[in-house]
């Protein structure tokens, strides 16, 4: 049995974790339930993303697109002040809705 378990930040290739189970069928939908519950989407194992690193990817490509130095200080300030506090440990695969509403204070 196979889980996706995102994508790795660094290549954007699709990651994988296998299990070779042995017994019937109900036995094994109970393991792959489990499998997905321990490395599904999104689990904090290394592989999936957080806000967090996706902000610090974004600057860094802002950076290389050689915007002016005060828009890159601007958009540094506001991540370090306003979003990496609130959604920056949060994995992309989880972020919702009403996560974003918490920056606009709603």
């Amino acid at each position: 049995m196979r889980v996706y378990v995102g994508r790795d930040p660094q290549t954007g290739h699709p990651r994988q974790r296998s299990r070779i189970f042995h017994g019937g069928s109900r036995a094994a939908g109970d393991a792959l339930r489990d499998l997905v519950e321990k490395h599904g989407e999104g689990h904090r194992d290394g592989f999936g993303a957080t806000v967090g690193q996706l902000l610090d990817r974004w600057l860094e490509q802002c950076e290389r697109l050689n915007l002016s130095p005060t828009t890159i200080r601007n958009y540094r300030s506001q991540v370090k002040q306003t979003i990496r506090p609130k959604l920056g440990r949060i994995v992309l695969a989880k972020l919702t809705p009403k996560h974003l509403d918490t920056l606009s204070g709603e």
